[in-house]
């Protein structure tokens, strides 16, 4: 385990033998992400499970696809399972990587500390002279209860994924808004910032640019995937979670790397 101390008290620990899932995201007294535990050892591989929760990287797909060319992606990706190795570390930042195994490319991230909270720095590369295109999305799971609310500064309405396709879907929504048992996915368009914000209003907020991240995912499980309410907030580059539904990609080629970042700060 690795921890990164950033300003206003925010603090990351990262399990980086397990996915290099953030197991824990904390300021002030409060855990804002869901528990989380790895797969036991010889569990069938799927996302879904018991001790799901934590921040997790979904890449090369958020659902399972098979691409145009018959390259099979798993569910949430694969790398949120995977060893990853540490390039750089100290109290205040955390240099890792991760080769996929699926497609040829290389996944790093770093996270730094900044005055108000945390920096999230990626970049994805390859040594193919062909180009490679993948999915991301960020994966945090938000510990949440009924009156616990996600807003955004997006201009429009959702559109939905999960569980119905291509429907409209309010693009600020409280837990408590879900029928129990329920979960809801969607997407909306144009957002620089989101935030989950607590009853006792206490908020953790992401913000990035719209020009690297036109999209972005908004979340919500009262009880269909998780045992405890969650939500969450998934900037992405595709108003989609399959790689091969995506009407564009991110693509990578040797020499042309993709970067992106986003910043994480408390109230």
């Amino acid at each position: 385990m690795h921890t990164i101390n950033g300003g206003g008290g925010l603090a990351a620990t990262v399990d980086v033998d397990h996915g290099g899932r953030i197991v824990s995201l904390a300021s002030g007294g409060r855990e804002w992400l869901l528990p989380s535990s790895p797969l036991p050892k010889g569990a069938q591989r799927t996302f879904v499970h018991s001790g799901t929760g934590g921040w997790d990287e979904a890449i090369p797909t958020v659902e399972a696809c098979v691409l145009a060319d018959g390259t099979v992606l798993a569910d949430h990706g694969e790398v949120w399972d995977r060893e990853w190795q540490v390039t750089s570390a100290s109290e205040h930042h955390l240099g890792t990587n991760v080769s996929l195994q699926s497609l040829p490319l290389v996944f790093e991230r770093l996270i730094t500390a900044t005055t108000s909270g945390l920096r999230f720095d990626w970049r994805v590369t390859t040594a193919s002279t062909t180009a490679v295109s993948f999915l991301w999305s960020a994966h945090p799971l938000f510990a949440a209860d009924l009156a616990t609310r996600v807003t955004s500064d997006a201009p429009g309405e959702a559109t939905g994924e999960y569980p119905r396709r291509g429907v409209a879907a309010p693009s600020r929504l409280a837990l408590g808004d879900l029928d129990e048992g329920a979960a809801l996915k969607a997407f909306v368009s144009g957002a620089t910032r989101a935030s989950v914000i607590h009853p006792d209003g206490r908020a953790i907020t992401l913000a990035w640019s719209a020009a690297d991240l036109p999209h972005l995912g908004l979340y919500l499980d009262r009880g269909e995937f998780t045992t405890h309410g969650v939500v969450a907030i998934e900037p992405t580059m595709a108003a989609t979670d399959s790689a091969a539904r995506a009407p564009e990609l991110w693509s990578v080629s040797a020499g042309l790397d993709r970067v992106w970042h986003l910043d994480v700060s408390t109230l």
